[in-house]
């Protein structure tokens, strides 16, 4: 899985987030547009550390969800081709 898929996956995360769930202080959040968003917020003590580290091992965790995924489905796809008769070494 590459950096760029990896960071999609962030950004995504980071769309769905609903600002006023993780919003510390006063200052109103606009809706996040990519992770580079939910950064800043938190750079300008917006987002309290917790909250951070919260949607950071969020998206770890959904990281983690494809990667498995896509291991799966490549041990699906092996494992077809090893049980193909055509493949037997006779």
């Amino acid at each position: 899985m590459s950096h760029t898929e990896k960071q999609n996956i962030f950004n995504q995360l980071s769309q769905n987030i609903c600002p006023e769930t993780i919003r510390q202080g006063q200052t109103p959040l606009d809706q996040f547009e990519d992770w580079e968003d939910v950064l800043i917020a938190f750079r300008y003590s917006n987002i309290s550390l917790q909250s951070v580290t919260k949607l950071i091992f969020e998206a770890c965790d959904l990281v983690q969800q494809e990667q498995q995924r896509r291991i799966a489905e490549s041990v699906k796809a092996l494992r077809v081709t090893i049980l193909n008769p055509e493949n037997i070494i006779q």
